[in-house]
């Protein structure tokens, strides 16, 4: 008589540990590199039972891109922080992530778009906050959010594919001078630069972002003008009002 074999009490394929191997493999040998039949034989598995828990590759892949996300290490928040530091801080964190492993970078930056996890959208919304604080538009805010992440993840692509350095072929001294001497001079190293990058980029917000504010009060003086002009009347009376308005403040 037959035994039958009852339901093991441990899964034998287990959610964490496929991804935890699928990582290796896309680590060692990139994206491409990963099969069902390589992570089954890692597992100790029939390939084909990957697919009671995976629809197929992509969703594997999809879900070591989610893995790595969450597994970022995250800047610790500063008791006060402005909107720029913050915005720095979350950027490199990112890139950091992103660039830990060549093969992994490209993976998680094809991905990103569809599997940003909940830890990414709370940094999100921490950034957006302090940029609409500042004043910023929310259309404004989330440019620069999208223009720093662009920036990280350029940034990230340059170093897992061309190195840690900035890299130039060999040009003609005569055709292009300014280059050949820049190019004889240190490597730009990409990861120390990448903050430098961000506070340039900072500065263009801030300018930006005061000369904004000018135009608004500038505009408002103009339009304060025009109502003067066209009724006075009605101009002193807004402007008793706004006295007013302001002495009972004062006394309260």
């Amino acid at each position: 008589m037959s035994k039958i074999m009852g339901r093991p009490l441990k899964p034998l394929i287990e959610f964490n540990k496929v991804i935890q191997i699928a990582l290796k493999l896309v680590e060692k040998n990139g994206p491409d590199g990963l099969n069902m039949r390589a992570l089954g034989k890692e597992l100790g598995v029939n390939p084909a039972s990957l697919y009671h828990h995976f629809k197929d590759k992509n969703e594997i892949l999809d879900a070591v891109a989610d893995h790595v996300m969450r597994s970022a290490k995250l800047p610790k928040k500063k008791t006060i922080a402005t909107w720029d530091d913050i915005a720095i801080d979350l950027a490199t964190a990112y890139r950091s992530l992103i660039v830990a492993q060549p093969n992994v970078t490209l993976l998680v930056v094809g991905r990103r778009a569809g599997h940003r996890p909940a830890v990414a959208h709370q940094n999100y919304e921490e950034l957006l906050s302090k940029l609409c604080d500042a004043g910023f538009p929310p259309e404004r805010a989330l440019l620069a959010m999208i223009s720093l992440e662009m920036l990280a993840t350029g940034s990230a692509i340059e170093e897992a594919t061309m190195g840690p350095e900035t890299q130039f072929a060999p040009v003609d001294p005569n055709k292009y001078p300014i280059l050949y001497k820049i190019s004889q001079g240190p490597k730009l190293q990409l990861r120390s630069a990448f903050k430098e990058m961000c506070y340039l980029m900072m500065l263009g917000l801030k300018v930006d972002q005061d000369q904004t504010a000018l135009r608004s009060k500038s505009m408002s003086r103009r339009q304060s003008a025009v109502t003067e002009i066209a009724n006075p009347a009605k101009s002193r009376v807004q402007s008793r009002r706004s006295a007013k308005a302001d002495s009972k403040r004062k006394k309260t």
